[in-house]
């Protein structure tokens, strides 16, 4: 209950990503045009889905 505004945060957090993530991955994938789509998407998937395990890991360690 201590970190409930932290968790509120990050609630918040992943609903703005939602709306972002497919506006940001769009453009890359078409620039990529076919050639090394794999590595475009590893580029864009693998940091949004470090960054939510490490802030929920976070945010679970300080309650």
């Amino acid at each position: 209950m201590k970190y409930l505004s932290a968790k509120i945060a990050r609630m918040i957090q992943e609903a703005g990503s939602v709306i972002v993530i497919p506006l940001r991955t769009t453009p890359i994938i078409r620039a990529a045009n076919g050639v090394g789509f794999g590595k475009s998407a590893v580029t864009i998937g693998l940091p949004m889905i470090l960054g939510s395990t490490v802030g929920g890991y976070i945010i679970d360690q300080l309650d």
